[in-house]
C-alpha cells in the first residue's frame, strides 16, 4: 500500500511572513519490525544549504500514535520564496543514535504565503522522492444516509422477527 507509512496531523498558517506550523500528532507510525516507534519530526525551508533554519520535536518514544503538540515559527525571507517547507517523520532506533526517515511531505513557500487554502488536518506520510515535491491530504469520508435500518435498532429487531414468524408459518404450512 502506497500510504502505509502513516499519516501526520498539522496546520500552517501565515502571520505577517512568518509561517507557524503546529504539528499535532501521527498516527499509524511503524518502524523496522513492525513496531512501535520512538519518533520526532523535522522541519526546515529546502534548500537549506546552511542548517540555519531546521527545528524538531520532541520524541515520543514507544508509540505508533504519537503526540506531539508543537508549535514553531519559520520567517520567510524572500530568498526563500522558491522553496518548500519540508516535514520529516523519523524514527530513532533504540539502541543507537541512528534514525530511519518513515515519511515526509512538503508545501510550496510561495503557496503558503498567498494561502488561499487552509492548510489544517491529516497528511499522508510519503517516501522520500515522493514527499520532497508535494502533499497528499487524507481525504475526510462523509457518512451516507441509509435508508437500511442499523443492526440493533427497532427497525432492524422488527424486520428480523418478521422474517423469522414467516419462516414459522411457512413450515407449519407444510405440514398442514
Amino acid at each position: 500500500m502506497a500510504f502505509a507509512r502513516g499519516q501526520l496531523k498539522l496546520s500552517i498558517e501565515l502571520r505577517g511572513r512568518i509561517l507557524a506550523l503546529h504539528v499535532m500528532e501521527a498516527k499509524g507510525l511503524l518502524g523496522k519490525e513492525c513496531r512501535p516507534c520512538n519518533s520526532y519530526v523535522k522541519m526546515s525551508i529546502v534548500p537549506d544549504a546552511d542548517w540555519k533554519c531546521r527545528q524538531k520535536t520532541k520524541t515520543v518514544p514507544d508509540s505508533k500514535n504519537p503526540i506531539f503538540h508543537e508549535h514553531f515559527l519559520f520567517p520567510v525571507h524572500e530568498e526563500d520564496e522558491q522553496k518548500r517547507l519540508l516535514v520529516t517523520v523519523w524514527n530513532r532506533e533504540r539502541n543507537s543514535r541512528q534514525s530511519e526517515l518513515i515519511g515526509c511531505m512538503s508545501f510550496g513557500v510561495k503557496s503558503l504565503l498567498a494561502l488561499d487554502k487552509e492548510i489544517s488536518g491529516w497528511y499522508y506520510l510519503l517516501g522520500e522522492d515522493l514527499g520532497r515535491t508535494k502533499h497528499l491530504k487524507v481525504a475526510v469520508r462523509r457518512l451516507k444516509q441509509s435508508r437500511e435500518p442499523v443492526p440493533g435498532s427497532q427497525d432492524a429487531t422488527c424486520e428480523s422477527q418478521d422474517t423469522a414468524n414467516m419462516k414459522q408459518l411457512k413450515v407449519g404450512a407444510v405440514g398442514l
